[in-house]
């Protein structure tokens, strides 16, 4: 029964672990395709061959991995070019959002200390 009991612990960490993965990562793609839209959306043409590179940066330890199609490597030099400065511009956007989340949580404990402080005076001095 132990076992049993755990489970639903175990699904809901590995959601939480799921969604934790996908915040720390950052995907860039770059693609040459014809378009359609569909739905009113627009989206890939039917049967063709799509061509491009995907880049996975984690954001945790750094780690980058980048895939790219043969033509697209030989034949697409702007467009790669184009690729790996938006590489660069998602690095420096998560670096000032780091930035600015760290300045946010200094903030909430200073808020919170300050309340604490606040609410002991009002205490002592009932």
């Amino acid at each position: 029964m132990a076992n049993n009991a755990n489970t639903p612990k175990k699904d809901f960490f590995e959601t939480i672990y799921e969604k934790l993965e996908d915040l720390v990562k950052l995907e860039i793609t770059t693609v040459v395709a014809k378009l359609e839209t569909k739905n009113g959306k627009l989206e890939y043409a039917d049967n063709q061959a799509v061509e491009g590179m995907v880049s996975t940066i984690n954001l945790i330890d750094g780690d980058t991995e980048t895939k790219i199609t043969e033509k697209f490597a030989t034949e697409y030099e702007q467009l790669r070019e184009f690729h790996m400065l938006k590489e660069r511009q998602g690095l420096d956007i998560i670096q000032k959002n780091l930035d600015v989340v760290e300045k946010i949580g200094k903030m909430a404990i200073k808020f919170k200390d300050n309340g604490k402080v606040l609410q002991d005076e009002l205490k002592n001095n009932s």
